[in-house]
Protein backbone atom coordinates (compact mmCIF):
# COMPACT_ATOMS: atom_id res chain seq x y z
CA UNK A 1 0.00 0.00 0.00
CA UNK A 2 1.24 3.44 -0.93
CA UNK A 3 0.06 6.50 0.94
CA UNK A 4 0.86 10.06 -0.03
CA UNK A 5 0.93 12.78 2.59
CA UNK A 6 -0.60 16.20 2.06
CA UNK A 7 2.83 17.82 1.80
CA UNK A 8 3.81 15.85 -1.30
CA UNK A 9 1.40 17.64 -3.64
CA UNK A 10 -1.99 19.37 -3.47
CA UNK A 11 -4.80 16.92 -2.71
CA UNK A 12 -2.29 14.22 -1.79
CA UNK A 13 -3.88 13.63 1.57
CA UNK A 14 -6.76 11.87 -0.19
CA UNK A 15 -4.61 9.50 -2.26
CA UNK A 16 -4.40 5.84 -1.28
CA UNK A 17 -3.26 3.33 -3.86
CA UNK A 18 -3.58 -0.32 -3.01
CA UNK A 19 -2.62 -2.55 -5.88
CA UNK A 20 -0.31 -5.55 -5.53
CA UNK A 21 1.36 -6.83 -8.68
CA UNK A 22 -1.28 -5.38 -10.98
CA UNK A 23 -1.00 -2.81 -13.71
CA UNK A 24 -3.78 -0.30 -14.05
CA UNK A 25 -4.60 1.22 -17.42
CA UNK A 26 -4.40 5.00 -17.52
CA UNK A 27 -7.71 6.73 -18.05
CA UNK A 28 -8.18 8.94 -21.11
CA UNK A 29 -8.14 12.00 -18.83
CA UNK A 30 -4.78 10.95 -17.36
CA UNK A 31 -3.39 10.46 -20.87
CA UNK A 32 -4.67 13.90 -21.93
CA UNK A 33 -2.91 15.47 -18.96
CA UNK A 34 0.33 13.58 -19.68
CA UNK A 35 0.31 14.96 -23.23
CA UNK A 36 -0.06 18.49 -21.84
CA UNK A 37 -3.57 19.18 -23.12
CA UNK A 38 -6.34 20.80 -21.07
CA UNK A 39 -8.88 18.48 -19.46
CA UNK A 40 -11.56 19.60 -21.92
CA UNK A 41 -9.50 18.66 -25.00
CA UNK A 42 -11.90 15.92 -26.19
CA UNK A 43 -15.13 17.59 -25.08
CA UNK A 44 -17.73 18.56 -27.66
CA UNK A 45 -16.31 16.54 -30.53
CA UNK A 46 -19.77 15.57 -31.75
CA UNK A 47 -21.71 17.00 -34.69
CA UNK A 48 -25.39 17.19 -33.78
CA UNK A 49 -26.71 17.93 -37.29
CA UNK A 50 -24.15 16.83 -39.90
CA UNK A 51 -24.43 18.22 -43.41
CA UNK A 52 -24.56 16.00 -46.49
CA UNK A 53 -20.97 17.05 -47.21
CA UNK A 54 -19.81 15.90 -43.76
CA UNK A 55 -21.62 12.57 -44.15
CA UNK A 56 -19.98 12.05 -47.56
CA UNK A 57 -16.58 12.81 -46.05
CA UNK A 58 -17.03 10.31 -43.22
CA UNK A 59 -18.44 7.69 -45.61
CA UNK A 60 -15.19 7.94 -47.61
CA UNK A 61 -13.11 7.72 -44.42
CA UNK A 62 -14.92 4.56 -43.33
CA UNK A 63 -14.58 3.15 -46.87
CA UNK A 64 -10.80 3.64 -46.70
CA UNK A 65 -10.84 1.68 -43.46
CA UNK A 66 -12.77 -1.10 -45.19
CA UNK A 67 -15.99 -0.39 -43.28
CA UNK A 68 -19.31 0.21 -44.95
CA UNK A 69 -21.62 2.53 -43.01
CA UNK A 70 -25.10 3.78 -43.85
CA UNK A 71 -26.00 7.46 -43.56
CA UNK A 72 -27.99 6.73 -40.40
CA UNK A 73 -25.03 4.89 -38.83
CA UNK A 74 -22.76 7.83 -39.67
CA UNK A 75 -25.28 10.34 -38.23
CA UNK A 76 -25.51 8.29 -35.04
CA UNK A 77 -21.73 8.02 -34.75
CA UNK A 78 -21.22 11.75 -35.38
CA UNK A 79 -23.80 12.48 -32.68
CA UNK A 80 -21.72 10.58 -30.11
CA UNK A 81 -18.29 9.60 -31.49
CA UNK A 82 -16.60 9.44 -28.09
CA UNK A 83 -15.38 6.11 -26.77
CA UNK A 84 -12.34 5.34 -24.66
CA UNK A 85 -10.65 3.48 -27.51
CA UNK A 86 -11.17 6.45 -29.85
CA UNK A 87 -9.86 8.80 -27.16
CA UNK A 88 -6.72 6.69 -26.71
CA UNK A 89 -6.15 6.76 -30.50
CA UNK A 90 -6.59 10.54 -30.69
CA UNK A 91 -4.30 11.12 -27.73
CA UNK A 92 -1.69 8.64 -28.98
CA UNK A 93 -1.61 10.28 -32.41
CA UNK A 94 -1.06 13.73 -30.93
CA UNK A 95 2.14 15.57 -30.21
CA UNK A 96 2.94 16.14 -26.53
CA UNK A 97 2.61 19.88 -25.93
CA UNK A 98 5.49 20.12 -23.40
CA UNK A 99 7.87 18.42 -25.86
CA UNK A 100 6.83 20.71 -28.72
CA UNK A 101 7.29 23.80 -26.53
CA UNK A 102 10.72 22.61 -25.41
CA UNK A 103 11.88 22.07 -29.00
CA UNK A 104 10.45 25.38 -30.21
CA UNK A 105 12.04 27.33 -27.35
CA UNK A 106 15.36 25.71 -28.21
CA UNK A 107 14.97 26.75 -31.84
CA UNK A 108 14.23 30.34 -30.81
CA UNK A 109 17.29 30.42 -28.53
CA UNK A 110 19.46 28.98 -31.30
CA UNK A 111 18.22 31.53 -33.85
CA UNK A 112 18.80 34.41 -31.44
CA UNK A 113 22.20 33.00 -30.53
Amino acid sequence: MLKASGGDYPGGENVVVENRYAVRRLTPLECIRLQGFPDCWLDDIHIASPTAEQIDYWRSVFAELGKKKSDNQIRKWLGDPYSDSNAYKAIGNSLAVPCALFVMRGMVEHCRG
